[in-house]
Formats: structure tokens, sequence, C-alpha cells
């Protein structure tokens, strides 16, 4: 990926731009045939609309902006920066404050402010998990790249690989931490008040109670953006669909909402 590399992310078109209007300007600022504007004048935002050198996103998205809409030109580098979250074992709130105390799976505990999370991001995911004692390392870092090798599955039977759906939840603050949370390796005793009945709803809930204080939404799209079958591939392996891909998902997404908030 060369270092001056940027995504073009529309997060809203103008109000008044309807979809020959974005056709006709996508033409117009990235050279498109008709045919391709047309297409991707149909994609949902806030999504990636193109890969450009730096200068002529950074243009291209000021023009978007004049016009009415909301546009970023995130860089590469920062996706590629952010695509190792810290993952966490558990974490608490402080009594009457929006501080928490979370511990991860290696390292320090880290403390963090609620109301300071920028972006926050809900998937189901499917991911290899070994049905016999594997090697943890090799396992953890195929989750995080989405892959799984022809080696690993020629294990025999107790190392052979089965997909299972992992629950994940991201969150980004403005300290500059990107912290994850995966359900089935987090002890929710203590970051919720009481448990429900599964993962996916104690996720839920814990997604909520960070939601609150930082007034953000929680962004579910993932499974949704298929605009990541072009761009992921820049940066991780296998489909888009799997971990590395919403690494990639959660690290873009960050970048637009502190722009956002810095605007």
């Amino acid at each position: 990926m060369p270092a001056d590399r940027a995504y073009l992310s529309i997060v809203a078109w103008p109000p008044a731009f309807d979809q020959p209007r974005r056709a006709d300007a996508l033409a117009r600022c990235l050279g498109l045939d008709r045919y391709r504007s047309n297409e991707l004048a149909r994609r949902a935002t806030p999504a990636i609309f193109a890969r450009l050198p730096m200068d002529h996103c950074a243009k291209v998205a000021e023009q978007i902006r004049d016009w009415g809409g909301t546009a970023v030109p995130v860089l590469g580098t920062h996706i590629q920066a952010a695509l190792d979250p810290i993952r966490l074992k558990s974490a608490a709130k402080a009594p009457d404050s929006s501080l928490w105390v979370a511990q991860p799976w290696r390292g320090d505990a880290i403390t963090f402010d609620a109301s300071r999370i920028t972006a926050l991001l809900r998937a189901h995911v499917r991911a290899p998990k070994s049905t016999g004692e594997g090697d943890f390392a090799v396992q953890g870092l195929h989750q995080l790249h989405g892959t799984l090798s022809a080696a690993d599955w020629d294990q025999g039977h107790s190392r052979r690989a089965r997909l299972e759906v992992v629950e994940l939840l991201d969150l980004h603050t403005l300290d500059g931490h990107h912290l994850r949370v995966i359900a089935d390796k987090f002890s929710f005793d203590a970051a919720l008040p009481s448990l429900a009945g599964t993962s996916r709803e104690n996720t839920d809930a814990l997604a909520a109670g960070f939601a609150a204080p930082a007034r953000v939404e929680v962004n579910t799209g993932f499974e949704t953006a298929r605009f990541l079958a072009e761009y992921a591939p820049d940066f991780v392996e296998g489909d888009w669909r799997a971990l590395g891909g919403f690494s990639v998902f959660s690290a873009w997404f960050a970048q637009i909402a502190l722009a956002s908030r810095q605007h």
C-alpha cells in the first residue's frame, strides 16, 4: 500500500443530490465512465467510493463538502495503524462516573472515559475455532487476518478447525484507545448490572451502556459494507466478512467519526 494512498469516504451526499446528480458528481470528480458512476451512485453511505492519491482525494472530499455533503479522505496509513485492537478480558464502571477500568488479556489495566468514546461498532462474524488443543497464537493470528491455511486444516481430527459466530464490540476513544470485546473471551460480570441470557444480548447491553454517556450511535453496518470486498484486501487477506475485514471496517469508521467531531 503506497504511503500517500487515501480512501474517498462519503458520509452523506448533499440533500439535493438525487441518484443522477450523484452519478454526475462521481463521473466529474473521479473521471469515471457512465456505467461505473451510476453503479457507485447507488452505494449506501457512509462508504468508501475510491482509492486515490492523498492530494487528489482531499480535493474531491473538499468539493463534495462545498456542495453541501460530508466526505472524508481517510489515509491508508491511519487504517493500517489501527488494525490490532487491545482485546479486553473484563471491565468495570466506576460508581457515579463515566470512567471505566478495563483489564486486557495482556498488559496493565486501562482507564478510559466512556464520554470520550468516538465510535462504537457491533458485529457478528464467522471465525475459525479449533475443536481440540490448538496453538492459541496461530489461531489468534488467523482470527485477526480472517485466514485459515491448508496446513492448519491438515492437523488431524484434534486440530481441525470449524467456524463459529463471534460477537464483537469495538470502541475507539479521543485518547487513542482502540479496544475490542470478544464476547466469549470477555467476563461481563462486573461490566453489567445484570446478565442477559446470551452472549449477543450481553454484548448489545454493554454497547448501549457505552453509547449513552458517549452520545454516539452504535454502528452495526459491517455485515452490509460490501465495498470492503474491494478495499479490505489492501490491508488483510481472506474474506472481507471475516475478523480481518471487521478490523479494517472498524479502523476506517473510527477515522470518519473522529473527523466528524473535529468539524
